[in-house]
């Protein structure tokens, strides 16, 4: 696990330095180290209440710790027995950012109508009301060819690049200790 580390920026300067640890995070990693276990301080502060995203990752608060994998329990229980409390239990997942490509549009030459019933300003009117009514359901149109069409590729892209969840304790004192990867 240590070559994996720290494995997303929180932010662009590092919130936590090595010189930087409080006693309840180092009594912690102490800990975890004693039992041939590693983790490490990646941020300080308040863990959020509900899923939050942060750059390309969701962090999330976990509902259920009996749904997290053995060696992660097995890391909660080792802090828990050794009387180092914790706040929450945290999951990171990582969540591709997909910028969709700009849309051209084409304009449309309406030609007029031979009608002499109606005057310019009154076709006018009409054509943008008649555009004003159908413009919602031509863009939810579009939007679901363009689903249909991106999410094979989307899906693919999550598969191959997808990242492993992180598990990450909050202490007492607001350190985020990542203790592990969800598949490791």
């Amino acid at each position: 696990m240590d070559d994996k580390m720290i494995p997303f920026p929180l932010e662009k300067k590092p919130q936590v330095s090595d010189q930087v640890l409080t006693v309840i995070a180092y009594q912690a990693i102490k800990t975890l180290l004693e039992t041939g276990r590693s983790s490490q301080v990646i941020w300080r502060g308040e863990p959020p209440l509900l899923p939050v995203r942060k750059d390309n990752w969701e962090l999330g608060p976990v509902t259920n710790e009996y749904t997290l994998p053995l060696e992660i329990q097995r890391r909660i229980n080792i802090l828990r027995n050794n009387d180092i409390s914790i706040k929450q239990v945290l999951i990171a997942h990582e969540v591709p950012i997909v910028v969709p490509k700009p849309v051209e549009t084409k304009k449309v030459e309406i030609p007029a109508s031979p009608s002499p019933m109606l005057s310019p300003s009154t076709r006018r009117a009409l054509l943008i009301g008649l555009a004003i009514v159908l413009a919602p359901f031509v863009l939810v149109g579009l939007a679901f060819v363009a689903a249909a069409i991106l999410a094979p590729f989307v899906a693919l892209y999550v598969l191959a690049c997808g990242g492993d969840p992180v598990v990450v304790c909050v202490l007492e004192d607001d350190s985020w200790l990542m203790i592990g990867w969800w598949y490791e």
